[in-house]
């Protein structure tokens, strides 16, 4: 079976976390000073505490959104926050 048709619409590919690829990635990323340890603090709070708090307490939506015009690395911004979420959890060293 081609794994091409049985991905959901819009999803492109799929990639086991952590990738020493987007681990790469997100060294190499050069923003603002603190600005990717505040990205990964609020991944990971959203992955931990969304289904433990109320969202009439905290308005925990679980969404980053990066924006910017095109080719500013928003992409490869998310990668590589993909990744160094996917290593803030237990196993998840690769």
């Amino acid at each position: 079976m081609n794994d091409d048709f049985d991905r959901p619409k819009g999803i492109q590919r799929v990639r086991r976390l952590p990738d020493p690829e987007l681990g790469t990635l997100w060294e190499s990323i050069v923003i603002e000073e603190g600005l990717k340890e505040r990205l990964l603090s609020q991944a990971v709070l959203n992955f931990t505490m969304r289904g433990k708090v109320d969202r009439s307490v905290v308005p925990l939506h679980g969404v980053i959104l990066l924006v910017g015009a095109p080719g500013t690395g928003k992409t490869s911004l998310a990668r590589g926050l993909a990744h160094r979420t996917a290593e803030s959890f237990k196993g998840g060293g690769g």
